[in-house]
């Protein structure tokens, strides 16, 4: 038996009465008309059985607090919301999922959808299901560190290595300068990324060895100057977490649970498979030939940068603390850390990294947002402070997430995120696509000693400003990119763009945007008019 997927249904073209013009009021308002369409599908079914005697998923199981009575169409906000997840579910062989969706400091959504556990089918519950957040893991430290600030222990614009010193750590010093607490955060310390094998990430839980020791056998740490690039690194995160050891005499999971949990009541989340009864880890699966095939549970020896567990309901305290600007767990200063931007590589691409949280914008609505991707789950943490609104989705499989802060945006009329205009400048513009033309690594591999495996190959194609552009993961499906202003481009058949630097001899060093804020790619090679690349 084949699965069955479901159709989701086009929203109406005809205008929406009493047009919404911000998230906000699709929230307050409930969600009327544009949403309709998708309440039809509240009942839609997950069937992943197959002949080869794969589980079923038929219906969706959902459990958890529905809705808070916050709105005064809550129903069609549920309706739309289960439409939405239980289809994208079915299509992506999603087992299981949670949403959670708060506004103003309430609840307004949190469900568990499918099963945790597809071979003792155990459905995902959003008060007790514990989800691996991966990457989410690192708003958690940044939030801690915030918090060991506001009591006096640090300031984020410290200059770390004294701490290193004191518990005589070997950090490089062939880098020069000083590192902070903020550049660790942001992704700006020029920390590389660093895999051992079977010890980064493990399933043998023996493996597990204390935060410093693994970091030893991770030298150098430094990579290239701070401030130079953001350099998304896992290890520099985890550095962060070994220094909260070093000032609070403390270990990392304690320090965490001190700061953050304990405070917020977050009594599920911790770093460790649980002991408390009632709780339990979601198992992750992959989908290869028809079936579920579930992952055996790997261990990680830099928590600080992916090891948290959490449930959707704990996640809601926290997503409420950040957001309630009169509380006292983040302070005005912490709040401007984490919730504005600290670095960002070019401003015209509209992303940057805060000190936890990266943000983006659709059109004039900001938003900062997490991404998890690993150990075989998918999670993101959205906020929109301005709104006061927070949504978390996890789910346990890779791939599209279920639901997202733009499927709630897409659903009011004016708040469709609009592109950026196809109109260039009415001045002449220099051309600088033969400038640009080479070979780019992804920086992230480059420093983790896995050479130009991730890369892009540029190639001019016209005087009049477009070029050509070779993705390693798609190489037979090249896309073609119009330069709008010097030095930034546009992609032909979407708003994506791309941009270059230029290192001040004139040479272009860098390349950003391609997959926003993570994408940065360093030149390694040039191309001559009429030739292969040349190494530079």
């Amino acid at each position: 038996m084949k699965p069955k997927h479901c159709a989701v249904p086009a929203a109406p073209a005809r205008p929406v009465a009493g047009r919404m013009k911000t998230l906000a009021h699709l929230l307050r308002l409930g969600v009327p008309g544009a949403l309709a369409g998708f309440a039809c599908l509240a009942g839609a079914q997950d069937a992943a059985t197959t002949d080869t005697g794969t589980v079923a998923l038929n219906p969706v199981v959902v459990t958890g607090s529905p809705v808070a009575t916050v709105f005064p169409d809550s129903k069609s906000l549920a309706q739309s919301i289960d439409a939405i997840v239980t289809n994208r579910m079915a299509q992506g062989h999603v087992p299981g999922a949670v949403v959670t969706l708060v506004q103003d400091g309430k609840v307004v959504f949190n469900k568990g959808y499918g099963l945790a556990d597809l071979e003792n089918q155990k459905a995902v519950d959003s008060d007790k299901t514990l989800f691996r957040i991966a990457s989410v893991s690192k708003v958690f430290t940044a939030t801690a560190v915030m918090r060991l600030a506001q009591k006096g222990t640090i300031h984020p614009d410290d200059d770390i290595r004294p701490h290193l010193r004191f518990a005589e750590f070997p950090f490089d010093e062939t880098v020069a300068g000083p590192i902070t607490w903020t550049d660790l955060l942001t992704h700006t310390g020029g920390i590389r990324e660093r895999f051992v094998p079977d010890l980064t990430v493990t399933t043998n839980a023996a493996k597990i060895i204390p935060l410093g020791e693994y970091l030893r056998q991770c030298l150098p740490l430094r990579w290239q100057r701070t401030r130079e690039i953001l350099l998304y690194s896992d290890h520099g995160i985890a550095l962060a977490g070994y220094l909260m050891e070093i000032v609070s005499k403390k270990p990392f999971a304690k320090v965490i649970s001190d700061t953050v949990f304990q405070p917020l009541k977050m009594n599920n989340t911790g770093y460790a498979p649980p002991k408390k009864k009632g709780t339990a880890v979601a198992v992750a699966y992959q989908f290869k030939n028809a079936r579920y095939e579930p992952m055996d549970y790997a261990f990680s020896n830099i928590d600080p940068a992916l090891g948290a567990v959490t449930t959707g309901s704990d996640m809601a305290r926290f997503m409420i603390a950040h957001l309630n600007a009169r509380s006292k767990f983040l302070n005005e200063r912490s709040r401007k850390y984490m919730h504005q931007v600290q670095f960002t590589d070019e401003p015209r691409l509209k992303c940057g990294v805060t000190s936890g949280l990266f943000e983006s914008a659709n059109g004039s609505q900001k938003y900062l947002f997490s991404l998890g991707h690993a150990l075989g789950f998918v999670s993101m943490l959205y906020l929109v402070p301005e709104e006061g609104i927070g949504l978390f989705v996890s789910q346990n499989r890779t791939g599209d997430l279920v639901l997202t802060l733009q499927d709630l945006q897409r659903f009011t009329t004016d708040a469709q995120m609009s592109p950026l205009q196809k109109t260039t400048n009415s001045m002449k513009l220099v051309s600088g696509a033969k400038d640009v033309a080479g070979k780019y690594a992804l920086s992230r591999t480059l420093s983790s000693g896995d050479g130009e495996r991730d890369y892009v190959q540029i190639e001019c194609l016209s005087d009049s400003g477009e070029i050509q552009l070779v993705d390693w993961r798609k190489p037979d499906s090249p896309t073609r990119w119009s330069e709008i202003e010097p030095l930034l481009f546009r992609a032909t058949t979407s708003d994506d763009l791309i941009a270059f630097r230029r290192s001040p001899d004139g040479s272009i060093s860098y390349m950003f945007g391609l997959f926003p804020p993570f994408g940065v790619f360093k030149r390694v090679a040039t191309t001559e008019p009429g030739s292969s690349a040349v190494s530079k």
